[in-house]
């Protein structure tokens, strides 16, 4: 669900993309708190 509207500059037809974090698979850098962002998808506000 989207939490937004046109107050927020968000017409019919804005996109956004989704995305995800996962750990990563090294240990020295899981141990720093790093993660990857992988995008996942598209919303189109309608």
């Amino acid at each position: 669900m989207l939490d937004v509207g046109a107050e927020d500059d968000v017409a019919v037809g804005t996109q956004f993309f989704t995305r995800r974090f996962v750990a990563l698979t090294r240990p020295e850098l899981r141990r720093q708190g790093l993660a990857a962002e992988v995008p996942t998808g598209w919303v189109r506000a309608l």
